[in-house]
C-alpha cells in the first residue's frame, strides 16, 4: 500500500531527518561514539533522549553537551534530543524510508546494548 503524499512541510522535515548525522558537523570523538551505536541518520538521532544518549560507551556529558548545542543550531525546523513525540504520523513515512536505504528503523533500538539493530556485521564491544 503506498503511503500517503506529504505536505510540502512534512515532506521537508523528513528529507532533513534521513540526511546522515555527519551532516552536522560533529567532532570526531562525537561522530565515532554515534557510528559505534548504529545512529546513521539525524533522526535516529533525534528519537534517542539525553539519558540514552549519555548511556552509550564512552560517550560523556561534554560530548552530550555538544551534541545538544549543534541540534540546537538548527533552524526550520529545530531539531533537539527527545523528538519522538513531534514526529506523530511521520515516524512510519520515516522508518519506511529507512527500510529502502537498507537501514535500521527508529523502532530497531536495542535497549540493553544501546545501538541500532539490523544486519549489519560489526557491533561494538560489550
Amino acid at each position: 500500500m503506498p503511503l500517503p503524499t506529504l505536505s510540502e512541510e512534512s515532506a521537508a522535515f523528513v528529507e532533513k531527518l534521513l540526511k546522515p548525522y555527519e551532516y552536522l558537523g560533529l567532532s570526531p570523538r562525537a561522530e565515532n561514539r554515534l557510528r559505534d551505536a548504529y545512529i546513521h541518520t539525524l533522526a535516529h538521532l533525534v528519537v534517542r533522549t539525553e539519558a540514552e544518549i549519555l548511556s552509550l560507551k564512552n560517550l560523556g556529558r561534554k560530548t552530550l553537551n555538544e551534541i545538544k548545542e549543534v541540534l540546537a543550531e538548527e533552524k526550520n525546523p529545530p531539531l533537539s534530543l527527545g523528538m519522538h513525540p513531534q514526529l506523530g504520523g511521520l515516524r512510519h513515512r520515516i522508518n519506511e524510508e529507512l527500510r529502502a536505504k537498507g537501514m535500521p528503523t527508529l523502532d530497531d533500538w536495542n535497549e540493553k546494548q544501546r545501538w541500532y539493530d539490523g544486519s549489519h556485521s560489526r557491533r561494538p564491544s560489550p
